[in-house]
């Protein structure tokens, strides 16, 4: 299901998305608040690529690649992320650095809380950022996220923010 917003669009990822997928996650700063917080090999790529791919055939939601509604630019991606043992149903994004600071993230971001509310029926989302992530911090609280727990992941200590329907409807 595709979702739209007001200058992107939001489409499933699919097959022919590996190679815009693949050119995002070369990037250091991309990376940089990941795990590994380094560029991904063109392998590494494709593995979280079909990792991606297989988690939304398995739980019936999961990324999509968000796209201009101008030109169908690829900008990166949003989405749902809900692994096993994962600590609850994660809202993420990722965009190339030319497209930091646009309002494009708070716009894909935006529309799939939405779907996740409305159409899933979800009541509470979380999102996992590094510590020393304060762009990604800040989108959270823009979503009417707020810091719920910090956790260490490995080495790297988190910040897990959190929505939920009980706090009432997102700005």
């Amino acid at each position: 299901m595709s979702l739209l917003a007001q200058r992107v669009q939001l489409d499933p990822l699919v097959p022919a998305d590996l190679a815009a997928f693949t050119e995002l996650h070369r990037s250091e700063e991309v990376t940089k608040y990941l795990s590994p917080p380094r560029p991904l090999t063109e392998a590494e790529s494709f593995r979280l690529f079909c990792q991606v791919l297989g988690h939304a055939q398995v739980r019936g939601f999961g990324y999509w690649a968000v796209r201009h509604r101008d030109d169908a630019s690829w900008l990166g991606v949003v989405g749902l992320w809900y692994p096993e043992g994962w600590p609850g149903v994660e809202l993420g994004w990722r965009f190339g650095p030319e497209f930091w600071r646009q309002g494009y993230a708070t716009e894909a971001a935006q529309a799939a809380l939405a779907h996740a509310r409305d159409t899933l029926h979800l009541t509470e989302l979380i999102s996992i950022i590094h510590t020393e992530n304060t762009r990604s911090a800040r989108l959270a609280a823009r979503l009417g996220m707020t810091l719920w727990q910090n956790r260490s992941v490995g080495e790297v200590g988190v910040d897990i923010y959190r929505w939920s329907e009980d706090d009432g409807d997102p700005p």
